[in-house]
């Protein structure tokens, strides 16, 4: 729990919530389990409609509560700063560069 409490906008009850609905979270694939993949509209074409929506609707509900921090710029503020001084530095460094957008703006 204190390591995704180490990612922007996982608070306590964030991740209470993932690590009591998922359990081990290396055990199954997580965006399947809580419907964020997308559905096919017609099979055997490109297109892809919204998501699913299949799965654990109050997780799915928690991580998406997380996801819109990362709108605004990286930072790291001081709450997250104490919580990250326990933890071990490969954590940190994964928590630092999961701030870093994947593609330019």
């Amino acid at each position: 729990m204190r390591a995704l409490q180490a990612l922007r906008g996982m608070a306590l009850v964030a991740a209470a919530t993932l690590v009591a609905e998922l359990g081990d979270i290396s055990r199954s694939p997580i965006p399947a389990y809580l419907g964020l993949v997308p559905c096919e509209l017609r099979p055997r074409h490109a297109c892809q409609g919204g998501l699913t929506k299949a799965g654990n609707g109050a997780t799915r509900r928690k991580l998406i509560e997380a996801v819109w921090s990362y709108r605004f710029p990286a930072r790291i503020s001081r709450g997250q700063l104490l919580r990250q001084e326990v933890l071990a530095k490969p954590i940190r460094d994964t928590a630092l560069k999961a701030q870093e957008p994947l593609r330019p703006r």
